[in-house]
């Protein structure tokens, strides 16, 4: 009991929550140990920095998912049915880079673009193995003729499961279901928009799948 004690004293940590560069460090202890400061933390899967944004999150599941994609190719070198290979990226490496993509997809053109660079290594891979360059190589062909998405559309779809849930009641949480503003005209116009976007707080999940 005395040991676990200890190492839960070992797991504890100092996150800074900040919105300005002059911080003053103060050095805590806990049972005369000291307790670890850090400036991003990984809470339900997603790294959150300091001032609780996700920035960092993108090129963490790009660097994870790489790797796993480079130990399925290499133990999958004898595989002579690529429907294998692709069920391993399915579950292995895809599901690494949309885990939890609902609270992190307000993310730039950039990041989502070097999300992209994940599938398309994999597609590379199955172009030069199994098509062995019969035809012209494009991405985005490849993906759909294997049966695969680009990941920002799975992730816009995810996004819409989401608000569908919300606003139909199939998830019981009256704090999200007051921030959909549904967009109800005063007179008849030709302006069809369905929700009233909050554009002010562009990281917020609900007015990102709004807009």
């Amino acid at each position: 009991c005395a040991s676990r004690h200890k190492s839960s004293i070992r797991k504890r940590i100092i996150r800074n929550v900040i919105h300005t560069y002059n911080v003053i460090h103060n050095s805590y202890l806990s049972e005369g140990i000291p307790i670890e400061r850090v400036s991003s933390e990984r809470d339900l899967g997603v790294n959150i920095d300091c001032a609780l944004k996700v920035i960092q999150h993108p090129s963490s599941i790009v660097s994870s998912a790489k790797k796993m994609l480079g130990l399925i190719s290499r133990i999958t070198q004898q595989f002579k049915n690529p429907a294998y290979i692709i069920s391993l990226f399915c579950s292995l490496v895809r599901s690494r880079i949309q885990f939890a993509s609902v609270a992190w997809n307000s993310i730039s053109g950039t990041q989502s673009a070097k999300i992209e660079t994940v599938q398309k290594s994999f597609v590379r891979i199955i172009y030069d193995r199994y098509f062995q360059r019969r035809f012209y190589y494009d991405d985005y062909f490849l993906i759909d003729k294997i049966s695969l998405r680009p990941s920002s559309e799975r992730r816009a779809e995810r996004d819409l499961i989401l608000l569908h849930k919300v606003e139909n009641a199939m998830r019981d949480n009256d704090m999200l279901l007051s921030r959909i503003n549904i967009h109800v005209p005063f007179r008849l116009t030709r302006n069809h928009t369905a929700f009233y976007a909050n554009t002010i707080c562009r990281s917020s999940t609900l007015s990102r799948i709004q807009s």
